[in-house]
This record gives C-alpha cells, sequence and structure tokens, in this order.
C-alpha cells in the first residue's frame, strides 16, 4: 500500500508541472485544447472536443471509463489548462 500512495504522490506532482496558468472554465478553452482536475482522480486529463451550452470532452486517463470517450458535462465547470 505504501508504494501506490508513493506513486499516486508522484503522479499529482507531475501532473502541477504541466498546468498552465489559473483555473478557467471549460468555456473559455478552444476545442483541442487539454485540461486536468488536479483533484478528481490523482488528475482526471481530458481533451475539450466542441463547446456551447454544454462541453464535449474525450477522458485521456478516466479510471471507470474507456480511454477516449467521449461524455457531456457543464461548459462552467472549472479546471486547469494543461500542456500534453
Amino acid at each position: 500500500m505504501g508504494a501506490n500512495k508513493f506513486l499516486n504522490y508522484i503522479m499529482k506532482k507531475y501532473n502541477k508541472t504541466k498546468m498552465e496558468g489559473k483555473r478557467v472554465e471549460l468555456n473559455k478553452l478552444k476545442p483541442g485544447d487539454h485540461f486536468i482536475f488536479p483533484t478528481l482522480y490523482n488528475g482526471l486529463i481530458g481533451e475539450l472536443i466542441s463547446v456551447d451550452n454544454n462541453a464535449t470532452v474525450k477522458w485521456l486517463n478516466h479510471p471507470d471509463r474507456p480511454q477516449g470517450k467521449k461524455e457531456i458535462i457543464a461548459a462552467t465547470s472549472e479546471a486547469f489548462k494543461y500542456n500534453l
């Protein structure tokens, strides 16, 4: 269990190094931009596909969904822009 906690800690620190700027709403990003929710699943990374009233995103590392699965979430969700 100790190794798992250490690995999660290292991944959190690594993800923080790639975050850009301050927290922004998804409707402020352009399609194709990557974003991260740092507090979900030790850093949930997604790619914005389209945005209008809702945002269509593709998850890149969601533990419960297949990689590349598209999902519709609120466009006002706040995340950090992420540099892959």
